[in-house]
């Protein structure tokens, strides 16, 4: 799903963050906060399952197909462009 979601596939060149404490950060590694989304794109289909009732995780492949992002999926992206680092978007992520 990487590829097709904006998503960088895996090189030996991959670089991920980690964290780093400071005095300005309390020793944390963390300043700030970032968001991280789900986005449920409302097309036909998503529509027409809802509509009929459909079962949560048909509603989800539905939603895959038709370019769903999940929270994981927008987290992951973050962790790539060096905004955050795996462990805290796993750690929110269940």
């Amino acid at each position: 799903w990487a590829e097709g979601n904006g998503i960088p596939a895996y090189s030996d060149d991959l670089t991920l963050m980690a964290k780093a404490g400071c005095e300005v950060c309390s020793h944390t590694g963390y300043k700030g906060r970032i968001g991280i989304h789900e986005l449920l794109i409302g097309h036909d289909d998503v529509k027409r399952a809802i509509k009929n009732k459909a079962a949560a995780d048909e509603i989800r492949k539905i939603g895959m197909e038709t370019g769903m992002r999940t929270l994981r999926m927008d987290g992951i992206e973050k962790v790539f462009q060096g905004q955050t680092d795996l462990d805290q978007i796993l750690r929110v992520c269940l």
